[in-house]
């Protein structure tokens, strides 16, 4: 089909084109070469409607994109630019033009799954076609390929998921967090997918200003070693999850912007992940885990890439050749991939969340003195010691680990030697994440409230703070006993949960006794390996690690009042 006749204008065949992809006929087109939305001008040429312009612009810009229109005298979608007016040819304004070859949308939505942009007079809608594809071949690489499946470390499968299905903006995926340091390619990857639609990548710190028009050049968003200052979780959260947000631009009206843009974070740490003033539940992290693919790539990709010669070897992977981009549609075009329930591909929930829920100032001096405290013999509720007995705010044993928030703020300068305490509300906030809930635990006919931590978090931590072994964390951790259990989380009140709860006390004064009846003592037992093996030298071999505390502090009881200071 010939697109310009012998007078370089449109044939009739292309104006036909044209009014069947608005699906109108050919005389309403004639109305359609212009859709103005408030003060925006949108102006339809050989590839469609154009970005938008704003009035001023019309006078300069019309003659320039009308130029291969025909007249009205050859096709009854024409434009004539001028009129006689006597003997004088008038050039018409651009009022004149807009009355006649214009249509007034009320409502704008950029979409950028959409083929190409178009007018919907039903409903009065202007429909914009975001991010365009380039013309880009799909082509395979053995290089690219290999470097890719390094890159992607043990998480290679997800990342060449990601890559696959980078185009499908019609459904939200995760975020990719590459870990590594430089040399790995992570900046190389943003830059050679961004070429899918444009030159480069968007840039996060673009989005969280007043306006986020950026998106509209390239769906692709790349953090680069930062977050922009003060940014949360929750816009985190928000951005990857959403498929529709709202459009803003300068001059242009607000509007829906369908689609789900992609985001990479490149890092040599895992540092962004860091929210301190934030306050986390485990529903908290576990949905931004399923929001990001944390991937640590093999330690020898900077070798591989070193042996192309550099620069040399990558020649055309993104510029001057697009082969990244063009290996991603290659991808696309013959990767199976297994899309998952809410994401098409999902994060790493278990790591992102050992991630968040130990990272930041608070939270990391509290997993510090855990770590530290549970190696400390004065808390080890199995020592004779008095603090473990009068104050047992760190319980272990049987798979369990309990702590409590007052205890860990009034021995805070003892374990960690920091005489300033970040104070109770700081560590409870910082142990929720950590925690698997709260616990309500009995002793002595008096209640204290404990956040049941996980342990996998300490095994985690103890690698980085080089603090014990993870094989001397799991002993203590999983020796046998057993904790008696008054209440769950389910009714554990507000307070307890903003780590405002009462320290755990074995000294009530008389009166003080609690109300409400304490639960009974759990069933002595003696199978091997219990919490009464345990302690044999100390009390009855059948005792439970309760009752193993309330005769303790009898003795210690009774040996105050007599005079003899010195513990059991």
């Amino acid at each position: 089909m010939s697109i310009l006749n012998e007078s370089n204008k449109y044939t009739p065949e292309i104006i036909a084109a044209f009014a069947k992809a608005q699906k109108c006929t050919v005389a309403e087109f004639v109305k359609r070469w212009i859709i103005m939305v408030g003060g925006a001008y949108f102006v339809y040429d050989l590839l469609g409607y154009k970005s938008p312009i704003r009035q001023q612009d019309l006078a300069v810009s019309l003659p320039r994109d009308f130029i291969c229109v025909p007249s009205a005298a050859d096709s009854p979608a024409g434009i004539d630019f001028s009129y006689l007016k006597g003997e004088r040819l008038i050039l018409k304004t651009p009022d004149q033009l807009l009355q006649e070859h214009a249509t007034v949308a009320r409502k704008i939505v950029a979409d950028m799954t959409l083929p190409a942009s178009y007018y919907d007079p039903a409903t009065e809608t202007f429909h914009e076609r975001a991010c365009p594809l380039r013309p880009i071949t799909p082509r395979y690489d053995g290089l690219i390929d290999k470097w890719l499946r390094l890159l992607g470390g043990q998480e290679y499968e997800k990342l060449l998921d990601w890559i696959a299905t980078v185009t499908r903006l019609g459904r939200v995926t995760c975020a990719l967090y590459l870990r590594a340091p430089k040399d790995f390619g992570k900046n190389m990857l943003a830059e050679g997918l961004a070429r899918l639609w444009g030159r480069a990548a968007t840039p996060l710190k673009s989005l969280t200003g007043n306006f986020n028009d950026a998106l509209l050049n390239c769906p692709l968003v790349f953090a680069d070693e930062e977050f922009p200052h003060k940014m949360t979780s929750g816009f985190l959260r928000t951005f990857v999850g959403s498929s529709t947000r709202e459009l803003k631009r300068k001059f242009v009206p607000d509007a829906d912007l369908v689609g789900a843009p992609r985001l990479i974070i490149a890092a040599n740490n895992a540092d962004l992940l860091k929210f301190d003033e934030e306050v986390f539940t485990r529903d908290d992290i576990d949905a931004i885990g399923g929001r990001i693919l944390y991937i640590r790539p093999d330690p020898t990709t900077a070798d591989f890439l070193r042996s192309l010669e550099g620069r040399k070897g990558t020649e055309g992977w993104v510029e001057n050749g697009d082969k990244i981009a063009a290996h991603a549609l290659w991808l696309r075009d013959n990767r199976t991939v297994v899309e998952g329930k809410r994401f098409l591909v999902e994060g790493t929930i278990e790591t992102v969340r050992r991630l968040i829920a130990t990272r930041g100032k608070v939270r990391e001096s509290v997993i510090e003195w855990i770590c530290k405290a549970l190696l400390d013999r004065r808390f080890d509720p199995k020592s004779s010691g008095v603090m473990a007995i009068k104050n047992p705010g760190i319980l272990y044993g049987g798979g369990k680990l309990y702590v409590n928030c007052n205890f860990i703020n009034s021995e805070w300068e003892k374990v960690l030697g920091d005489n300033r305490p970040p104070g109770i509300n700081k560590i409870g906030r910082a142990l929720k994440p950590l925690s698997r809930g709260e616990k309500r635990l009995t002793f002595d006919e008096r209640r204290a409230d404990f956040y049941d931590i996980d342990p996998e978090h300490i095994y985690a931590a103890c690698v980085g703070l080089q603090i014990g072994t993870v094989k001397k964390y799991r002993e203590l951790i999983e020796m046998p006993r057993e904790f008696a259990k008054e209440e769950d989380d389910e009714s554990v009140d507000a307070t307890a949960r903003d780590g405002n709860s009462p320290a755990p006390s074995h000294s009530p004064s008389k009166g003080s006794q609690s109300s409400e009846s304490p639960s009974p003592p759990a069933p002595p037992t003696a199978q091997a390996g219990s919490a009464a093996n345990d302690v044999a030298s100390i009390g009855s071999a059948k005792m439970t690690a309760e009752e193993l505390l309330r005769d303790m502090f009898r003795r210690f009881n009774a040996k105050q009042s007599s005079g003899d200071g010195s513990a059991t």
